[in-house]
């Protein structure tokens, strides 16, 4: 449920669920999205069983692990760069802007490796 930002998994009518028993879901292609970092073994997912109209709570929710890291990925969704005076051996400004898919706070930092200079 994209919303709720939840899946949602049901059993089949007359199926039960034994306790103690591995089960494995796999979502379709374009179900799922993972974010574009989480810490490993992070509180922000976990699961939970309710009643099919979500009232009863059967299996509290519970932190689940994860059995692979998501790593943060940032990068620039454009980047342009920008010189006064584009001639050579010429001492020049240079500006650089850009515009990244995450935030950046204080004390983070952009490095240039320029080819070259």
């Amino acid at each position: 449920e994209n919303k709720a930002k939840s899946l949602h998994f049901f059993l089949r009518a007359g199926e039960v669920l034994k306790a103690g028993r591995q089960i494995t879901i796999k979502t379709m292609p374009g179900e799922f999205r993972l974010p574009v970092s989480l810490e490993p073994n992070s509180n922000q997912i976990s699961v939970e069983a309710r009643s099919l109209d979500m009232i009863d709570e059967i299996i509290a929710k519970t932190v689940i692990d994860q059995s692979s890291n998501i790593p943060h990925v940032r990068k620039f969704l454009s980047s342009e760069l920008r010189y006064m005076i584009a001639q050579p051996n010429v001492q020049t400004d240079v500006t650089f802007r850009f515009l990244t898919n995450r935030p950046m706070f204080v004390g983070q930092s952009i490095y240039f490796r320029l080819s070259g200079f």
